[in-house]
Protein backbone atom coordinates (compact mmCIF):
# COMPACT_ATOMS: atom_id res chain seq x y z
CA UNK A 1 0.00 0.00 0.00
CA UNK A 2 2.59 2.23 0.41
CA UNK A 3 4.62 1.68 -2.20
CA UNK A 4 1.48 2.64 -4.39
CA UNK A 5 0.92 6.01 -2.91
CA UNK A 6 4.82 6.81 -2.97
CA UNK A 7 5.18 5.44 -6.54
CA UNK A 8 1.98 7.14 -7.83
CA UNK A 9 1.46 10.38 -5.59
CA UNK A 10 5.75 11.21 -5.59
CA UNK A 11 6.31 10.75 -9.00
CA UNK A 12 3.36 12.41 -10.53
CA UNK A 13 3.86 15.48 -8.27
CA UNK A 14 7.83 15.00 -9.14
CA UNK A 15 7.27 14.98 -12.64
CA UNK A 16 4.70 17.52 -12.53
CA UNK A 17 6.93 20.16 -10.93
CA UNK A 18 9.75 19.72 -13.36
CA UNK A 19 7.66 20.05 -15.54
CA UNK A 20 6.46 23.46 -14.49
CA UNK A 21 10.20 24.02 -14.05
CA UNK A 22 11.08 23.78 -17.63
CA UNK A 23 8.10 25.81 -18.90
CA UNK A 24 8.81 28.31 -16.33
CA UNK A 25 12.61 28.41 -17.55
CA UNK A 26 11.18 28.32 -21.04
CA UNK A 27 8.95 31.35 -21.09
CA UNK A 28 11.83 33.27 -19.46
CA UNK A 29 14.20 32.79 -22.23
CA UNK A 30 11.12 33.28 -24.87
CA UNK A 31 10.37 36.97 -23.00
CA UNK A 32 13.96 37.37 -22.96
CA UNK A 33 14.19 36.40 -26.67
CA UNK A 34 11.72 38.52 -27.81
CA UNK A 35 12.92 42.09 -26.23
CA UNK A 36 16.07 41.48 -27.77
CA UNK A 37 15.22 40.61 -31.74
CA UNK A 38 13.02 43.75 -31.04
CA UNK A 39 16.18 45.64 -29.98
CA UNK A 40 18.05 43.72 -32.95
CA UNK A 41 16.09 44.79 -35.45
CA UNK A 42 17.20 48.47 -35.27
CA UNK A 43 20.90 47.47 -35.55
CA UNK A 44 22.11 47.90 -39.46
CA UNK A 45 25.41 47.38 -41.33
CA UNK A 46 28.21 49.12 -40.27
CA UNK A 47 31.78 49.92 -40.08
CA UNK A 48 31.99 48.18 -36.76
CA UNK A 49 29.87 44.98 -37.86
CA UNK A 50 29.18 43.96 -41.49
CA UNK A 51 26.60 41.94 -43.26
CA UNK A 52 28.36 38.53 -41.85
CA UNK A 53 28.52 39.76 -38.55
CA UNK A 54 25.23 39.98 -38.28
CA UNK A 55 24.50 37.34 -39.60
CA UNK A 56 26.33 35.45 -37.16
CA UNK A 57 24.75 37.41 -34.16
CA UNK A 58 21.56 36.66 -35.37
CA UNK A 59 22.17 32.56 -35.91
CA UNK A 60 23.11 32.78 -32.15
CA UNK A 61 20.06 34.75 -31.23
CA UNK A 62 18.34 31.92 -32.82
CA UNK A 63 19.83 29.41 -31.27
CA UNK A 64 19.02 30.48 -27.61
CA UNK A 65 15.47 31.28 -28.70
CA UNK A 66 15.14 27.48 -30.09
CA UNK A 67 16.32 26.87 -26.79
CA UNK A 68 13.65 28.40 -24.95
CA UNK A 69 11.23 26.56 -27.16
CA UNK A 70 12.36 23.06 -26.66
CA UNK A 71 12.74 23.62 -22.73
CA UNK A 72 8.95 25.14 -22.94
CA UNK A 73 8.08 22.42 -25.30
CA UNK A 74 9.62 19.56 -22.88
CA UNK A 75 7.79 20.72 -20.43
CA UNK A 76 4.23 20.71 -21.60
CA UNK A 77 4.98 17.02 -22.64
CA UNK A 78 6.48 16.41 -19.31
CA UNK A 79 3.14 18.13 -17.48
CA UNK A 80 0.80 15.61 -20.04
CA UNK A 81 2.99 12.75 -19.47
CA UNK A 82 2.44 13.20 -15.65
CA UNK A 83 -1.36 13.86 -15.65
CA UNK A 84 -1.89 11.31 -18.16
CA UNK A 85 0.28 8.69 -16.51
Amino acid sequence: MVSLFSTTILSVFATGAIAVYMAVIGAFIHLLCSSVETSFAAYEVGASCNEECLAAQQHLLDAVCDLGKGFGATGVLMFLSAVLG
